[in-house]
Protein backbone atom coordinates (compact mmCIF):
# COMPACT_ATOMS: atom_id res chain seq x y z
CA UNK A 1 0.00 0.00 0.00
CA UNK A 2 2.62 2.67 1.12
CA UNK A 3 4.54 1.69 -1.96
CA UNK A 4 1.45 2.37 -4.40
CA UNK A 5 1.03 5.63 -3.21
CA UNK A 6 4.79 6.24 -2.99
CA UNK A 7 4.81 5.72 -6.84
CA UNK A 8 1.85 7.14 -7.70
CA UNK A 9 3.41 10.72 -6.07
CA UNK A 10 6.81 10.04 -7.65
CA UNK A 11 4.55 9.87 -11.05
CA UNK A 12 2.63 12.91 -10.28
CA UNK A 13 5.92 14.38 -9.31
CA UNK A 14 7.67 13.54 -12.70
CA UNK A 15 4.52 14.99 -14.32
CA UNK A 16 5.19 17.63 -12.55
CA UNK A 17 9.15 18.60 -13.68
CA UNK A 18 7.96 17.71 -17.02
CA UNK A 19 5.63 20.32 -17.28
CA UNK A 20 8.18 22.65 -16.21
CA UNK A 21 10.87 21.40 -18.60
CA UNK A 22 8.24 21.56 -21.65
CA UNK A 23 8.55 24.18 -24.07
CA UNK A 24 5.59 23.48 -26.17
CA UNK A 25 2.60 25.45 -25.36
CA UNK A 26 -1.16 25.20 -26.77
CA UNK A 27 -3.42 28.15 -27.29
CA UNK A 28 -6.61 27.35 -24.80
CA UNK A 29 -8.77 30.74 -25.67
CA UNK A 30 -9.67 34.01 -24.79
CA UNK A 31 -10.63 34.54 -20.95
CA UNK A 32 -11.91 37.33 -18.85
CA UNK A 33 -8.99 39.04 -16.53
CA UNK A 34 -9.65 41.05 -13.94
CA UNK A 35 -7.86 43.61 -11.41
CA UNK A 36 -7.24 40.81 -9.21
CA UNK A 37 -5.74 39.42 -12.38
CA UNK A 38 -5.88 35.98 -13.18
CA UNK A 39 -1.75 35.20 -13.47
CA UNK A 40 0.00 36.63 -11.22
CA UNK A 41 3.13 37.50 -12.69
CA UNK A 42 3.29 40.57 -14.87
CA UNK A 43 5.73 42.43 -17.45
CA UNK A 44 4.92 44.62 -20.32
CA UNK A 45 7.02 45.38 -23.01
CA UNK A 46 7.32 47.85 -26.03
CA UNK A 47 7.92 44.98 -28.61
CA UNK A 48 5.73 42.21 -27.32
CA UNK A 49 4.87 38.86 -29.32
CA UNK A 50 3.37 35.53 -28.01
CA UNK A 51 6.96 33.91 -28.19
CA UNK A 52 8.56 36.74 -26.03
CA UNK A 53 6.03 36.06 -23.43
CA UNK A 54 6.25 32.48 -23.76
CA UNK A 55 9.85 32.88 -23.26
CA UNK A 56 9.31 35.09 -20.02
CA UNK A 57 6.76 32.61 -18.94
CA UNK A 58 9.13 29.21 -19.38
CA UNK A 59 9.10 28.16 -15.31
CA UNK A 60 5.26 28.35 -15.17
CA UNK A 61 2.46 26.32 -16.60
CA UNK A 62 0.40 29.31 -17.87
CA UNK A 63 1.12 32.51 -19.91
CA UNK A 64 -1.23 34.94 -21.41
CA UNK A 65 -1.19 37.94 -23.30
CA UNK A 66 -3.18 41.37 -22.75
CA UNK A 67 -3.94 44.68 -24.86
CA UNK A 68 -1.01 44.47 -26.88
CA UNK A 69 1.84 44.37 -24.62
CA UNK A 70 1.74 42.62 -21.58
CA UNK A 71 2.73 39.32 -20.55
CA UNK A 72 1.27 37.51 -17.58
CA UNK A 73 2.43 34.05 -15.81
CA UNK A 74 1.26 31.64 -13.29
CA UNK A 75 0.98 27.77 -12.50
CA UNK A 76 -2.59 28.39 -11.29
CA UNK A 77 -5.36 30.54 -12.13
CA UNK A 78 -4.98 33.10 -8.89
CA UNK A 79 -8.80 35.15 -9.50
CA UNK A 80 -11.85 33.41 -11.21
CA UNK A 81 -12.28 33.45 -14.93
CA UNK A 82 -14.03 32.51 -17.54
CA UNK A 83 -13.75 31.85 -21.40
CA UNK A 84 -15.09 34.35 -23.08
CA UNK A 85 -15.73 35.40 -27.16
CA UNK A 86 -12.74 34.88 -29.32
CA UNK A 87 -13.89 38.51 -30.45
CA UNK A 88 -12.36 40.01 -27.39
CA UNK A 89 -9.10 39.29 -27.68
CA UNK A 90 -8.56 41.00 -31.26
CA UNK A 91 -5.59 43.22 -30.22
CA UNK A 92 -2.39 42.64 -32.26
CA UNK A 93 0.86 42.35 -30.37
CA UNK A 94 2.97 45.91 -30.57
CA UNK A 95 5.88 43.72 -31.51
CA UNK A 96 4.11 41.34 -34.35
CA UNK A 97 1.11 40.45 -36.54
CA UNK A 98 0.16 38.12 -33.87
CA UNK A 99 -3.41 38.51 -31.54
CA UNK A 100 -2.43 39.45 -27.88
CA UNK A 101 -5.73 39.44 -25.95
CA UNK A 102 -7.80 42.76 -26.00
CA UNK A 103 -8.74 45.02 -23.01
CA UNK A 104 -8.98 42.88 -19.67
CA UNK A 105 -8.82 39.77 -22.05
CA UNK A 106 -6.44 37.19 -22.02
CA UNK A 107 -5.40 34.76 -24.93
CA UNK A 108 -3.92 32.19 -22.61
CA UNK A 109 -1.67 29.57 -23.78
CA UNK A 110 -1.10 26.22 -21.51
CA UNK A 111 1.91 23.82 -21.24
CA UNK A 112 1.83 20.88 -23.41
CA UNK A 113 3.10 17.92 -21.52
Amino acid sequence: MKEQQHLETERDLQRQVDTCKSNTWRYEGCYRDSERRVLSLMSEAADMTREKCAATCTKYKYYGVEFARYCFCGNSFEAPTEQIAESNCNTKCVGSSDMCGGGWALSMHAKEV
